[in-house]
């Protein structure tokens, strides 16, 4: 689940997680909320990334990449995109999550 990988980023950052609600705008709760329920946005991974000092590269199979960060927000007009499942191959040891 992402939900793990999201975890595990937040724990390796050493950075509360009362700090990445706040990044966020949400509560603690909602936080939580997101994590149970794994419903996390693009948004929301683009900023907790951000806040834990990493960026999120995407890479087609001919090598182009588009890198993700809190300052392509606006850009990209991913405030309500929801991820799809990332799972298999394409989910690999080397990505962010």
């Amino acid at each position: 689940m992402i939900s793990d990988k999201v975890k595990a980023i937040i724990a390796n950052s050493g950075i509360p997680k009362y700090k990445i609600a706040d990044s966020l705008g949400i509560s603690r709760q909602q936080l939580s909320n997101k994590f149970h329920n794994n419903t996390f946005t693009t948004a929301d991974l683009i900023k907790i990334c951000s806040a834990c000092g990493y960026d999120i590269t995407i890479t087609d199979n001919k090598g182009t990449t588009f890198t993700l960060s809190d300052k392509t927000l606006p850009a990209i007009g991913a405030t309500k995109v929801l991820l799809p499942p990332l799972t298999g191959a394409a989910f690999g040891a080397s990505s962010c999550f």
